[in-house]
């Protein structure tokens, strides 16, 4: 009676155990979303940034960035990562551009690449195919 009852006890301990695992996995999950979400929404909003003395003002939305590109976040890498696939059905769909990005209050700087390995810091090397861009905040999403 007494193995039969220890049995028990170590079953009823295990599967606990595998539930709070469990558990401990999806809420690590959501906390992964919630950052990206996070971010996403930190991001929605009309940027502007100048380039050769020209002024471009990007509209960034939900899933787009600018009008013809959508972009894909992972803000729960130690570098945050971005991507950008352009979104029309005649602008190279199957092209994915891959970068970095940082958000600081109303300045957001994106690294990037066209091929090759992703920026591991935010520099601008245009000869080695790397481009960097320094955008600033105009108007937050849904503002007047």
């Amino acid at each position: 009676m007494m193995k039969r009852s220890r049995r028990f006890v170590v079953g009823v301990f295990v599967v606990a155990v595998a539930g709070f695992l469990v558990g401990a996995d999806e809420a690590e999950n959501k906390s992964s979303a919630k950052d990206i979400r996070t971010d996403r929404e930190k991001l929605q909003g009309t940027w502007k940034v100048t380039a050769k003395g020209k002024t471009f003002v990007i509209p960034i939305g939900e899933k787009r960035f600018g009008t013809k590109l959508i972009y894909t976040l992972r803000s729960n890498k130690k570098i945050k990562e971005i991507d950008f696939r352009h979104g029309g059905a005649n602008d190279h769909p199957r092209v994915t551009t891959t970068g970095i990005y940082k958000l600081e209050k109303d300045t957001l700087t994106v690294c990037w690449v066209f091929k090759g390995p992703r920026p591991t810091e935010f520099k601008d090397n245009p000869k080695a195919g790397q481009y960097l861009l320094t955008l600033t905040r105009t108007q937050p999403d849904g503002a007047k």
